[in-house]
This record gives structure tokens, C-alpha cells and sequence, in this order.
């Protein structure tokens, strides 16, 4: 992590985490797309909005994949990366919309995103 501007020490200072949906299933997992999903889907997208104009980072990582992040961000450009899948921008931040990278190379991964972050 240190090579990316953050350790183990200190890396709540320079990041934030959010959930794109704010309700799900009690037990686990995400929200379903017929019930969960179309209920909360439009207030989640504002505060999305909020939550950038707020923090104004310079950098968000959505690790979704282009299909949660569809409404979130409506327009973006393609990346035909391994895990890197479209990079967007919302007022001054870049966003990268990446894959889920459950059970692939961390370190791939990371140097993936690395390339897009804007320093």
C-alpha cells in the first residue's frame, strides 16, 4: 500500500468507503434488483452526487463493474482492461469502474487501477 500513497497507519486519512446501495438483505449480501434495488435506487444515486461534491475526491474506485454502476454514472469511456473496465468523471473526480476482484491477483489488480488514478 505504501507505493500507492498510504500504509496500514494511515490510510483511513486519505481514504473513504461507501456502499452505492444503503439497504440490504439483513443476512448478507447485496441488494436484490426487483424489491431492494428499485426501491432505493434513485435516492442512492443523489447521495452518490452528494457524497462526490462533498468529500471531492480525485479519485473514486467504483469496484462494482459497469453493470452496478449503471445510473451512478451515466457517462463514461470504455477501458478494455483486465479489471479496469470504463473511467468517468463526476464534477472534478475521476472515477475508474473496475470489476470485482474476488479470488484474482491482488497486486494485477492494483497496478491496474494504479494507472488510472489521477495523483
Amino acid at each position: 500500500m505504501q507505493q500507492y500513497g498510504c500504509d496500514e497507519k494511515n490510510w483511513s486519512n486519505i481514504m473513504a468507503w461507501s456502499n452505492l446501495f444503503k439497504i440490504a438483505p439483513a443476512l448478507g449480501g447485496n441488494p436484490n434488483r426487483k424489491l431492494e434495488w428499485q426501491s432505493q435506487q434513485k435516492n442512492c444515486e443523489q447521495l452518490f452526487q452528494m457524497e462526490i461534491a462533498e468529500l471531492n475526491p480525485k479519485n473514486v474506485v467504483m469496484i462494482t463493474g459497469l453493470d452496478w454502476a449503471e445510473g451512478f454514472v451515466n457517462e463514461y469511456t470504455e477501458i478494455n482492461g483486465n479489471y479496469v473496465k470504463a473511467v468517468a468523471k463526476i464534477g472534478n473526480s475521476n472515477i475508474i469502474i473496475t470489476i470485482r476482484p474476488e479470488r484474482k491477483p491482488q497486486q494485477a489488480f492494483l497496478d491496474e487501477v494504479a494507472k488510472y488514478l489521477i495523483k
